[in-house]
């Protein structure tokens, strides 16, 4: 038994990723979570700069919330939207990113410095994250980042260069256009700048789950959520336990979600 979060953390190296999948009684049958198919290659975004929300078709199908819009829950919520799920993402900052952000600067000549603070790249050690690594580079999104690479001994001052060959990726023009494409997925809508501190199960029909953010605004309700933010992730765990569909919260087999997040082409 692994933790959700162990999934994409083995596959894109990058750490702020998902820790807790909660599907509700329609993508559920006897009380366990049903297999959501998703494909990893194919996923369907374009590239453009999006308003604060961005809305898109599945509003009659089941309604999943992913809380979280760095790269592991832009990756799901774009897969999921995919899929014809109707997908909404709330995240706290001022849009997608997480640990893939980036800061701005204007210097005294009036030009702009941009700063990937967060993560500076990143690699692949998989076939399916390859395949969609491979989708954002042919988009423009991705590049290789070529350069020098080794460790300074800081007592001698010599450089070690590298002698094993990894190969290493960038955004392009900056880690975020990543996350900014990818929630452009139709089906898809995001909201920025709210924090989600509430996560309550309303057990009346179907059943689903009910979201609130730090100020007590009434977010919706939804039959999934995921949660791909580890500052949420620790908020909510403690009030999950009504759920009737996880006997251990945020644990789950490797196996089964890698079937629910990647699924196969």
């Amino acid at each position: 038994m692994l933790h959700a979060a162990h999934l994409l953390r083995r596959r894109l190296r990058i750490s702020s990723l998902p820790v807790l999948l909660c599907p509700s009684s329609p993508l559920a049958a006897a009380g366990c979570p049903t297999r959501i198919r998703v494909s990893a290659c194919r996923p369907s975004f374009s590239i453009s700069n999006s308003a604060m929300e961005v809305s898109g078709r599945n509003s009659d199908g089941p309604q999943v919330a992913v809380i979280g819009a760095g790269v592991a829950g832009s990756v799901c919520a774009s897969l999921l939207a995919a899929k014809g799920l109707a997908v909404k993402v709330f995240d706290s900052g001022r849009g997608p990113g997480g640990r893939m952000s980036q800061r701005r600067e204007k210097v005294e000549d009036g030009s702009e410095l941009m700063f990937d603070h967060g993560a500076q790249y990143f690699t692949v050690k998989s076939a399916e994250v390859q395949h969609l690594v491979d989708k954002w580079q042919a988009l423009g999104l991705v590049a290789d980042w070529e350069g020098r690479f080794g460790s300074l001994n800081v007592a001698t001052g010599e450089f070690v260069h590298e002698t094993a060959v990894k190969k290493r990726y960038v955004g392009v023009p900056g880690m975020n256009s990543i996350c900014k494409a990818l929630m452009t997925t139709p089906g898809l809508q995001a909201k920025y700048g709210v924090q989600v501190a509430g996560l309550e199960w309303a057990d009346e029909g179907l059943g689903s789950w009910c979201l609130k953010s730090k100020d007590g605004e009434n977010l919706g309700r939804f039959n999934a959520v995921v949660v791909a933010d580890k500052g949420a992730a620790k908020l909510l765990f403690g009030q999950t336990a009504s759920s009737p569909l996880l006997d251990t919260i945020g644990r789950i087999s490797c196996g089964g979600i890698k079937d629910s997040l990647l699924g196969s082409a």
